[in-house]
Protein backbone atom coordinates (compact mmCIF):
# COMPACT_ATOMS: atom_id res chain seq x y z
CA UNK A 1 0.00 0.00 0.00
CA UNK A 2 1.50 2.97 -0.92
CA UNK A 3 2.04 6.42 1.34
CA UNK A 4 -0.17 8.65 0.10
CA UNK A 5 -3.11 5.93 0.05
CA UNK A 6 -2.40 5.21 3.51
CA UNK A 7 -2.46 8.66 4.16
CA UNK A 8 -5.51 9.31 2.70
CA UNK A 9 -7.18 5.81 4.31
CA UNK A 10 -6.19 7.32 7.96
CA UNK A 11 -8.39 10.26 7.11
CA UNK A 12 -11.30 8.46 6.40
CA UNK A 13 -10.72 6.47 9.48
CA UNK A 14 -10.87 9.44 11.59
CA UNK A 15 -14.07 10.33 9.74
CA UNK A 16 -15.41 7.55 10.58
CA UNK A 17 -14.97 7.53 14.06
CA UNK A 18 -15.52 11.18 14.38
CA UNK A 19 -18.99 10.82 12.61
CA UNK A 20 -19.77 7.83 15.18
CA UNK A 21 -18.64 10.17 18.09
CA UNK A 22 -21.37 13.18 16.11
CA UNK A 23 -23.96 10.49 16.35
CA UNK A 24 -23.73 10.20 20.47
CA UNK A 25 -23.41 14.12 20.54
CA UNK A 26 -26.86 14.46 18.35
CA UNK A 27 -28.71 11.82 20.45
CA UNK A 28 -28.13 13.57 23.51
CA UNK A 29 -29.18 16.74 21.96
CA UNK A 30 -32.10 15.45 20.76
CA UNK A 31 -33.57 13.72 23.04
CA UNK A 32 -36.06 11.40 23.35
CA UNK A 33 -38.56 10.86 20.20
CA UNK A 34 -42.65 12.67 20.81
CA UNK A 35 -45.16 11.62 18.47
CA UNK A 36 -46.83 14.67 17.75
CA UNK A 37 -49.73 12.36 17.03
CA UNK A 38 -49.85 11.16 21.24
CA UNK A 39 -48.44 14.22 22.45
CA UNK A 40 -48.70 17.65 20.32
CA UNK A 41 -47.78 19.78 23.27
CA UNK A 42 -45.21 17.45 24.57
CA UNK A 43 -44.01 16.94 20.00
CA UNK A 44 -44.04 21.26 20.03
CA UNK A 45 -41.97 21.70 23.33
CA UNK A 46 -39.15 19.19 21.98
CA UNK A 47 -38.87 20.72 18.61
CA UNK A 48 -38.58 24.08 19.79
CA UNK A 49 -36.01 23.39 22.57
CA UNK A 50 -32.41 24.84 22.43
CA UNK A 51 -30.63 21.47 21.98
CA UNK A 52 -33.05 20.10 18.95
CA UNK A 53 -31.51 21.98 16.18
CA UNK A 54 -27.88 21.53 17.09
CA UNK A 55 -28.63 18.03 17.07
CA UNK A 56 -29.82 17.30 14.09
CA UNK A 57 -27.21 19.53 12.34
CA UNK A 58 -24.52 17.24 14.52
CA UNK A 59 -26.44 14.20 13.10
CA UNK A 60 -26.66 15.76 9.64
CA UNK A 61 -22.76 16.16 9.85
CA UNK A 62 -22.26 12.88 11.24
CA UNK A 63 -24.26 11.30 8.34
CA UNK A 64 -22.27 12.64 5.62
CA UNK A 65 -18.60 11.72 7.72
CA UNK A 66 -19.89 8.48 7.50
CA UNK A 67 -19.75 8.48 3.87
CA UNK A 68 -16.39 9.08 3.86
CA UNK A 69 -15.64 6.82 6.42
CA UNK A 70 -17.39 3.75 4.89
CA UNK A 71 -15.29 4.22 1.85
CA UNK A 72 -12.09 4.55 4.00
CA UNK A 73 -13.21 1.50 4.83
CA UNK A 74 -13.99 -0.21 1.37
CA UNK A 75 -10.55 1.24 0.15
CA UNK A 76 -8.96 -0.86 3.30
CA UNK A 77 -10.32 -3.97 2.76
CA UNK A 78 -10.05 -3.93 -1.64
CA UNK A 79 -7.28 -5.11 -1.71
CA UNK A 80 -7.90 -8.98 -0.45
CA UNK A 81 -11.07 -11.42 -1.39
CA UNK A 82 -13.24 -8.97 0.87
CA UNK A 83 -13.29 -6.77 -1.77
CA UNK A 84 -16.85 -7.62 -3.11
CA UNK A 85 -18.54 -7.78 0.00
CA UNK A 86 -16.98 -4.57 1.09
CA UNK A 87 -18.49 -3.04 -2.05
CA UNK A 88 -21.67 -4.21 -1.42
CA UNK A 89 -21.21 -2.80 2.51
CA UNK A 90 -20.11 0.49 0.85
CA UNK A 91 -23.09 0.67 -1.07
CA UNK A 92 -25.88 0.22 1.29
CA UNK A 93 -24.23 2.34 4.24
CA UNK A 94 -23.90 5.10 1.52
CA UNK A 95 -27.45 4.90 -0.16
CA UNK A 96 -29.06 4.57 4.03
CA UNK A 97 -26.98 7.98 5.03
CA UNK A 98 -28.24 10.19 2.03
CA UNK A 99 -32.16 8.26 2.66
CA UNK A 100 -31.51 9.58 6.24
CA UNK A 101 -29.95 12.87 5.21
CA UNK A 102 -32.86 14.15 2.66
CA UNK A 103 -35.24 12.96 6.59
CA UNK A 104 -33.49 14.52 8.99
CA UNK A 105 -32.81 17.95 6.59
CA UNK A 106 -36.41 18.17 6.49
CA UNK A 107 -37.05 18.05 10.06
CA UNK A 108 -33.89 19.88 11.53
CA UNK A 109 -35.57 22.95 9.41
CA UNK A 110 -39.33 22.19 9.27
CA UNK A 111 -39.80 20.82 12.83
CA UNK A 112 -39.07 23.95 15.22
CA UNK A 113 -41.15 26.48 12.71
CA UNK A 114 -44.26 24.07 12.80
CA UNK A 115 -43.74 23.95 16.76
CA UNK A 116 -43.18 27.36 17.37
CA UNK A 117 -46.79 28.60 15.16
CA UNK A 118 -48.23 25.50 17.73
CA UNK A 119 -47.04 27.11 20.73
CA UNK A 120 -48.45 30.47 19.75
CA UNK A 121 -52.07 29.05 18.67
CA UNK A 122 -52.01 27.88 15.26
CA UNK A 123 -53.02 24.15 17.05
CA UNK A 124 -53.99 23.27 13.84
CA UNK A 125 -50.52 23.12 12.30
CA UNK A 126 -49.55 20.11 14.10
CA UNK A 127 -51.51 18.26 11.38
CA UNK A 128 -48.09 18.89 9.14
CA UNK A 129 -46.20 17.45 11.23
CA UNK A 130 -48.08 14.34 11.62
CA UNK A 131 -48.25 14.08 7.79
CA UNK A 132 -44.95 14.75 7.52
CA UNK A 133 -44.14 11.77 9.59
CA UNK A 134 -46.56 9.59 7.93
CA UNK A 135 -45.30 10.28 4.49
CA UNK A 136 -41.65 9.78 5.78
CA UNK A 137 -42.28 6.35 7.77
CA UNK A 138 -41.89 4.69 4.49
CA UNK A 139 -38.40 6.32 3.59
CA UNK A 140 -37.53 5.38 7.37
CA UNK A 141 -38.79 1.81 7.18
CA UNK A 142 -36.39 1.59 3.85
CA UNK A 143 -33.25 2.83 5.48
CA UNK A 144 -33.75 0.01 9.03
CA UNK A 145 -33.55 -2.73 6.23
CA UNK A 146 -30.22 -1.24 4.36
CA UNK A 147 -28.51 -0.67 6.70
CA UNK A 148 -29.14 -3.51 9.24
CA UNK A 149 -28.10 -5.14 5.96
CA UNK A 150 -25.36 -2.86 5.77
CA UNK A 151 -24.14 -3.75 8.92
CA UNK A 152 -24.33 -6.99 8.54
CA UNK A 153 -22.14 -7.26 5.74
CA UNK A 154 -19.82 -4.79 7.02
CA UNK A 155 -19.18 -7.14 9.97
CA UNK A 156 -18.80 -10.02 7.99
CA UNK A 157 -16.19 -8.25 5.84
CA UNK A 158 -14.90 -6.87 9.34
CA UNK A 159 -14.51 -10.26 10.92
CA UNK A 160 -13.03 -12.03 7.67
CA UNK A 161 -10.47 -9.64 7.21
CA UNK A 162 -7.90 -10.90 9.34
CA UNK A 163 -6.28 -7.57 10.22
CA UNK A 164 -8.88 -5.60 12.15
CA UNK A 165 -10.18 -6.70 15.50
CA UNK A 166 -13.27 -9.62 15.47
CA UNK A 167 -14.74 -7.89 18.52
CA UNK A 168 -15.49 -4.59 16.56
CA UNK A 169 -17.33 -6.76 14.08
CA UNK A 170 -19.68 -7.95 17.18
CA UNK A 171 -20.68 -4.94 18.07
CA UNK A 172 -20.84 -3.28 14.70
CA UNK A 173 -23.86 -5.70 13.46
CA UNK A 174 -25.22 -5.29 16.96
CA UNK A 175 -25.34 -1.33 17.22
CA UNK A 176 -26.22 -1.48 13.18
CA UNK A 177 -29.55 -3.47 14.37
CA UNK A 178 -30.25 -1.28 17.18
CA UNK A 179 -29.83 1.86 15.48
CA UNK A 180 -31.50 0.77 12.27
CA UNK A 181 -34.82 1.35 14.01
CA UNK A 182 -33.81 3.07 17.10
CA UNK A 183 -36.93 5.57 16.25
CA UNK A 184 -39.69 2.88 17.73
CA UNK A 185 -37.11 1.97 20.57
CA UNK A 186 -36.83 3.43 23.86
CA UNK A 187 -34.25 6.70 24.08
CA UNK A 188 -32.06 4.67 26.60
CA UNK A 189 -31.52 1.09 23.96
CA UNK A 190 -31.09 4.18 21.45
CA UNK A 191 -28.57 5.52 23.54
CA UNK A 192 -26.29 2.17 24.05
CA UNK A 193 -26.49 1.62 20.15
CA UNK A 194 -24.89 4.76 19.20
CA UNK A 195 -22.33 3.97 22.22
CA UNK A 196 -21.77 0.74 20.82
CA UNK A 197 -21.26 1.85 17.33
CA UNK A 198 -18.55 4.16 18.16
CA UNK A 199 -16.80 1.71 20.31
CA UNK A 200 -17.02 -0.69 17.40
CA UNK A 201 -15.77 2.12 14.59
CA UNK A 202 -12.90 3.13 17.43
CA UNK A 203 -12.08 -0.77 16.91
CA UNK A 204 -12.02 -0.62 13.24
CA UNK A 205 -10.11 2.94 13.06
CA UNK A 206 -7.46 1.20 15.35
CA UNK A 207 -6.75 -1.58 13.10
CA UNK A 208 -6.42 0.43 9.96
CA UNK A 209 -4.22 2.81 12.13
CA UNK A 210 -1.97 0.01 13.12
CA UNK A 211 -1.80 -1.87 9.92
CA UNK A 212 -1.57 1.14 7.77
CA UNK A 213 1.47 2.07 9.76
CA UNK A 214 3.16 -1.24 9.14
CA UNK A 215 2.35 -0.89 5.71
CA UNK A 216 4.00 2.40 5.22
CA UNK A 217 7.41 1.42 7.39
CA UNK A 218 7.62 -1.22 4.90
CA UNK A 219 7.48 0.72 1.88
CA UNK A 220 10.09 3.56 3.70
CA UNK A 221 12.15 0.59 4.48
CA UNK A 222 12.36 -1.17 1.03
CA UNK A 223 15.34 -0.57 -0.92
CA UNK A 224 14.71 2.28 -3.98
CA UNK A 225 15.57 -0.57 -7.22
CA UNK A 226 18.46 0.84 -9.26
CA UNK A 227 17.83 2.35 -12.67
CA UNK A 228 20.43 1.39 -15.39
CA UNK A 229 21.96 4.40 -17.50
Amino acid sequence: MSFHLSARIRLGAVAFLLSSLLIVIATILRGPFVDPSANPAGFAHWVTSPTFFPGAIFFLMSLMLQIFGIFALYAFLASGSLERLALVGMILTSVTDALLIAVVGTFAFIFPTIGTLYLQGQQQVIEVAVTFGTSFMVVLLSQAILFSLAAMVISVAVWRSGTLPKWSALTYALAGLILAFAPPLPFIPELIGTVLFTISVGGITWGIWQHTAVGQRETELSPTPAHSS
